[in-house]
């Protein structure tokens, strides 16, 4: 607009830049699927670039926050990170992204119980590598907090193997 001197008059919008923040670690089964949240700052939809130390990929038209990142098929430990960052109307800086998610695949022995975090027989967070099968021993120690239970009808994993537990 004008004012009565002839100066002209402009409204100029300032907006914050997005911000991102990335986790949380976890453990997670040989070959599963790591499940990364994300939260946001800013006007969506967002598009950002994540990192996994060798790869990066970027998503666009993100209009969920909290975003939940799910990679599938992971077999390798491998730390998650975002590198780049927008909203639908800024540039983040680097300063302005947060966090990482370490992902820590369990590729140890098979059919070595470790109670990690649960008694549950069937789930696949409990064993070093893998669960026993009758071609591989379960090997249980002795002394640990949490010993395996064998109850398929209050497990959730238990489907995935016919409700059976299996050793060698």
């Amino acid at each position: 607009s004008f004012g009565t001197d002839g100066t002209t008059y402009v409204t100029v919008t300032v907006n914050p830049r997005p911000t991102a923040t990335i986790g949380q670690d976890q453990f997670i089964c040989l070959g599963g699927t790591a499940k990364i949240n994300i939260a946001f700052t800013g006007t969506g939809p967002w598009r950002f670039t994540y990192s996994n130390g060798t790869t990066s990929t970027t998503l666009s038209n993100i209009s969920s926050n909290p975003y939940l990142l799910t990679i599938p098929n992971v077999t390798t430990n491998k730390t998650y990170t975002i590198t780049a960052l927008n909203d639908s109307k800024c540039v983040a800086n680097p300063s302005d992204i947060s966090g990482s998610a370490i992902v820590t695949v369990l590729d140890g022995t098979k059919g070595l119980w470790t109670g990690l975090v649960s008694t549950d027989w069937f789930d696949c967070l409990n064993w070093a590598g893998g669960l026993p099968s009758p071609t591989i021993d379960a090997v249980i120690p002795i002394g640990l907090s949490r010993m395996p239970i064998i109850d398929p009808l209050n497990s959730p994993y238990a489907a995935a193997y016919s409700n059976i537990a299996t050793a060698r």
